[in-house]
């Protein structure tokens, strides 16, 4: 594809406005340039550069988290009705469960979303899949290094595992209750 898109007075491949040099794959938002990925493919708490890559009833948010930018991931619009969206309630989409009003997408929209409250998609990712060295010590092995978005906790006598803090069980992947019990709170194992 050529830079057949006037933007801001240079011609560049594509924008939000018009990703049609791209076709059936999405706009690189930022750098103005047609991606390899196909539009509608990329999942929840997933990395982004347009709202078209996320699956339907997702867009391409910022998301932050104890004042650290880490860049932009679909999550869900809190109208959407598509896919076991959340259809109105963020509640309804756990963990996805902290709605947050008037985010402005990469895309350059303004919707209402459903977000992570408590901790980051990296850490949802390492949740049950990471196998991490100390209990309570390796806290850092789990999610984004030097963030407090991952916990080390015990599995079973012998394997140790990632997951995530919070509040209520609207906090954790259906199927995983919050253990309130300890300090601070955790999603079982």
């Amino acid at each position: 594809a050529g830079a057949g898109v006037c933007s801001a007075g240079s011609c560049v491949e594509c924008d939000a406005d018009d990703e049609s040099a791209c076709g059936s794959d999405v706009c690189d938002v930022a750098a103005q340039t047609c991606t390899d990925t196909a539009a509608g493919t990329t999942g929840l708490c997933q990395p982004c550069v347009s709202d078209r890559q996320c699956s339907p009833g997702r867009v391409c948010a910022p998301m932050t988290f104890e004042g650290t930018d880490l860049g932009h991931f679909c999550l869900w619009r809190q109208d959407a009705t598509e896919g076991g969206g959340p259809m109105g309630s963020c509640l309804s989409s756990r963990p996805y469960a902290e709605a947050r009003a008037d985010v402005t997408t990469v895309s350059g929209d303004t919707a209402t979303i459903c977000s992570l409250a408590l901790t980051t998609c990296d850490a949802l990712e390492d949740f049950r899949a990471v196998d991490c060295a100390t209990p309570f010590d390796s806290d850092d092995e789990c999610g984004v290094a030097g963030l407090d978005d991952g916990l080390c906790r015990v599995v079973d006598g012998v394997t140790n595992r990632c997951t995530v803090p919070c509040l209520s069980n609207e906090d954790c992947r259906t199927g995983a209750n919050c253990n309130t019990g300890e300090t601070p709170s955790y999603c079982n194992l």
